[in-house]
């Protein structure tokens, strides 16, 4: 990675979070509930401390995989306006983005992940 002119390169998952809340009581199975908010921000535990390290001052890469898609392209875009380097993040057309449904009640909260291309980093997919 000499190539890379970073402070810190995160390696981890990148997946996007889509947040329901205003949520008044748990899901039952086949009962529509209706959420007061919604939002799709950036998820994933690594993808979430770079940004919050980038914003401490240090220049911050990020290695990670996505789908070619809108939820990849979505999180390479919001890494990239937190001013990350994404040049190492990679795009694979044969998998799907990761995405986490959130459903967030007062008490607690409610997650299903579909792990998709952050499932399939491997070692030979960084550029050492």
């Amino acid at each position: 990675m000499g190539d890379i002119d970073m402070d810190v390169v995160v390696v981890g998952e990148l997946n996007p979070d889509l947040v329901f809340s205003g949520l008044d009581r748990p899901p039952v199975l086949g009962v529509e509930q209706l959420a007061s908010s919604f939002e799709l921000t950036l998820g994933s535990s690594s993808a979430i401390f770079a940004v919050a390290l980038a914003r401490l001052g240090p220049r911050v890469g990020m290695i990670s995989k996505v789908g070619d898609d809108e939820f990849g392209r979505f999180c390479i875009e919001f890494l990239g306006e937190q001013g990350i380097d994404t040049s190492h993040v990679v795009v694979d057309r044969q998998l799907k983005t990761g995405v986490t449904v959130s459903l967030s009640y007062p008490q607690d909260r409610l997650l299903v992940t579909y792990q998709g291309a952050m499932a399939s980093l491997k070692a030979s997919d960084l550029n050492w």
